[in-house]
């Protein structure tokens, strides 16, 4: 779990850098996506801490005062029709 601290705390400070007097841009955030490439069965634990990422990502995000984040409610039916959307 630690590069996902690093990869979080990079972009709570990418927000950071110029962002201080401007209007905070639209995100969209569509979750972290681990791949399990062990022959164990992901744990719940390991879930938990995923979404913990996920949380912390998000309050980082905009808490920097550089982002917005958007409600991806209205498209979740379109984005169940792909198992993953970062291919």
């Amino acid at each position: 779990m630690r590069p996902v601290a690093v990869l979080a705390a990079f972009i709570v400070a990418l927000g950071m850098g110029t962002h201080t007097n401007a209007q905070p841009k639209d995100a969209a955030f569509f979750g972290l996506l681990f791949i399990n490439t062990t022959l164990a069965p992901t744990t719940e634990a390991e879930e938990v801490r995923v979404a913990k990422a996920e949380a912390r990502l998000r309050a980082g995000l905009e808490a920097s005062g550089g982002f917005r984040m958007i409600d991806i409610t209205p498209v979740a039916n379109e984005m169940n029709l792909y198992s993953n959307l970062s291919n």
